[in-house]
């Protein structure tokens, strides 16, 4: 496995989780394809026509990687198992 993700649905959003690429193959550009095609199955799968957006818990000093595919962080800094996380969004866009 090189890299992983995992999605749940959250009412409106299509929560993501769980993002890992490999550390011998980042900075290929493969978390960002990851989620690029998360985005293009959530568009255009007909089980997910309730999400309207994407979300997900970013280690604090890894929103840069999430702002650069799109992601808005929004709210306050948050404490997860003694790491700061912030919750980012991103519109789903359907064609």
């Amino acid at each position: 496995v090189i890299g992983t993700l995992r999605v749940v649905t959250v009412g409106e959003d299509a929560k993501i989780g769980r993002v890992v690429v490999a550390p011998e193959y980042q900075g290929r550009g493969l978390g960002k394809r990851l989620l690029d095609e998360v985005e293009v199955h959530l568009a255009a799968s007909g089980e997910f026509t309730q999400c309207k957006r994407m979300k997900l818990g970013s280690q604090y000093d890894k929103r840069g990687f999430y702002e650069k595919c799109g992601y808005q962080a929004q709210g306050d800094i948050y404490d997860e198992l003694g790491c700061p996380h912030i919750w980012m969004y991103k519109t789903i866009e359907r064609k």
